[in-house]
Order: structure tokens, then sequence, then C-alpha cells
């Protein structure tokens, strides 16, 4: 035998072996078809047309359909103030995504929300099986006056 050449295997050895190699391989194609929950919120220019959002919206659609991925949610969260201006804009059109995919499928997507000149930022999170999304804060509404004036003046 050769210095430092490994020593043979005997047939219980070579058969583990064998069935290791066996499992990694299946075990990676179990994670290759897995399918992940990712979240995606872009933003979008304020001034756009709704026929110009729906056409971005089915866009996107295309992109994760053809990627086999599934669109779980996707919501049109108005148009809010940036937190800083951003290619002169001070306001833009917030859109949420949930969709079901791989890692292949967000890096298109990405990609593609990247090239087109009417996204502005976006940014792409993957979810943990058991996060529950909430949906965008309401405006709280100012409380009636009316019933604290009466037990005011109900005490007096």
């Amino acid at each position: 035998m050769a210095i430092g050449a490994a020593p043979p295997c005997s047939g219980w050895d070579r058969g583990y072996l064998f069935s290791l190699i066996r499992c990694e391989t299946q075990n990676r194609e179990e994670v290759a078809i897995m399918s992940r929950m990712y979240e995606t919120i872009y933003i979008v220019k304020p001034d756009l047309a709704d026929e110009e959002n729906k056409a971005l919206t089915a866009k996107i659609n295309e992109v994760i359909e053809k990627m086999n991925g599934d669109v779980r949610k996707l919501e049109d969260w108005g148009i809010r103030k940036l937190a800083y201006p951003i290619e002169k804009l001070a306001r833009g059109r917030y859109m949420y995504l949930r969709s079901d995919g791989d890692a292949a499928l967000i890096a298109e997507l990405e990609r593609r929300l990247r090239l087109d000149e009417r996204v502005i930022r976006y940014q792409s999170v993957k979810l943990d099986k058991d996060t529950v999304t909430a949906a965008p804060a309401a405006p709280v509404e100012a409380e009636e006056t009316a019933p604290v004036e009466e037990a005011a003046s109900e005490n007096e």
C-alpha cells in the first residue's frame, strides 16, 4: 500500500458508504423541489396609471408562474410618503407580494424589478413557516368626546 493511500473498504463499509451517498442525493432532490415562502415589497412611482400598474402586476405574475411559483397574495398598500427622497420623488406606491417558490424564482423576480424603470425600490425576505403576515396599520380614528362630557356632567 502506498503512503497516503486510503485502505480498501470491506464489503460492509462500502455498502454503508453507498447508502449514505444515495441518501444525500435524495435529500438534495427533495430540497430542490421544496418551495419556500417569500415576501416582496416593492415601491413603484406614484404617478403610475392604473393600466401601467396592472401591466407590471401581470408581468410579475407571469415571472412567478413561469418559474413554477405560486402567488399567495398581492396587495396595493397605496401611496405613502418615503422616508427619504428617491430619484427626486417624495412619495411612492407600495405593493406587497406574498409568494411561494425557490431561490431561483426570487433571483429572477428581483432581476426583473431592478431592470424595470417604474420600480423605485424592492426587497424580498424569506419567511419562516409559522410566520403570520399582518396587514398595514390602519389610521386610528379620533374617539368621540361626547361620552366623556356626559360622564363629567353626571358627576357634578
